[in-house]
């Protein structure tokens, strides 16, 4: 049994055949992803698996290329900014409006994982896969 990364096989099995460049989905327990997206759902409880908790296990299984937030982050939800931002050291992050163009680029994604977040406008990210090498 695996003891030192994600536990949950959907979401491994996902993020297994991510490639370079491929973009996944972090959202809240309340965002609208679309149908055609992938989505592996963790929410258990109220802000059970929280965002980041979420962001700290891809960490573990996969490099981080860039990072897409919606810009209504910094005025929204400024300490989940904050959080990103010490989670992705050195890594881009780019702002997008949040309707429409964040909400399109989630379209896109290969994959989305949903957590159990609440309680905060805009928390959401997409994060481009990087190469390991």
């Amino acid at each position: 049994m695996n003891d030192h990364s994600m536990l949950n096989s959907n979401g491994k099995y996902l993020l297994s055949r991510m490639g370079h460049r491929d973009l996944l989905a972090i959202t809240d327990a309340g965002f609208n992803i679309p149908k055609n997206v992938e989505t592996v759902d963790l929410a258990l409880l109220p802000n059970i698996p929280t965002i980041m908790q979420v962001i700290e296990a891809v960490l573990l299984e996969t490099p981080i290329e860039k990072v897409y937030l919606a810009e209504e982050i910094k005025e929204q939800a400024p300490e989940i900014l904050t959080a990103y931002e010490e989670h992705f050291k050195g890594i881009p992050i780019e702002f997008l409006p949040h309707t429409p163009d964040f909400d399109d680029l989630v379209g896109t994604a290969k994959g989305a994982i949903r957590s159990g977040q609440y309680g905060y406008h805009a928390p959401n990210c997409v994060l481009k896969i990087g190469c390991p090498y």
